[in-house]
């Protein structure tokens, strides 16, 4: 954007004199390169908001894979204690020799 104001500025530079006269500025390549570096500055303070919010967003996503796997530990460990008591326990779940079957 700032690159083909300048462009255009190049092909017709009696643009900038006008509008530096309208504005009283002496020196009318000043008043283009002013407006070219606030363009900047604004990209700039956009780009820079908008990262603090996809920073933001990851954080809260990080948090959340975290107590998501939590969960899954903890839910694994349960399935792990109740798998080894009722292992433990005569007359249930045991598993069969094949051999004894036949």
């Amino acid at each position: 954007m700032v690159a083909v104001g300048f462009a255009f500025l190049g092909f017709a530079p009696s643009v900038i004199d006008k509008v530096a006269a309208y504005f009283s500025v002496a020196y009318p390549p000043v008043l283009a390169l002013t407006l070219g570096v606030s363009v900047l500055v604004i990209k700039i303070l956009l780009m820079d908001i908008e990262r603090s919010r996809i920073e933001a967003r990851n954080q809260r996503l990080i948090q959340r894979i975290a107590m998501l796997e939590a969960d899954l530990k903890a839910s694994s460990r349960e399935k792990r204690e109740t798998a080894a008591k009722n292992l433990g326990k005569p007359g249930e779940n045991k598993p069969q020799n094949i051999k004894s079957l036949g």
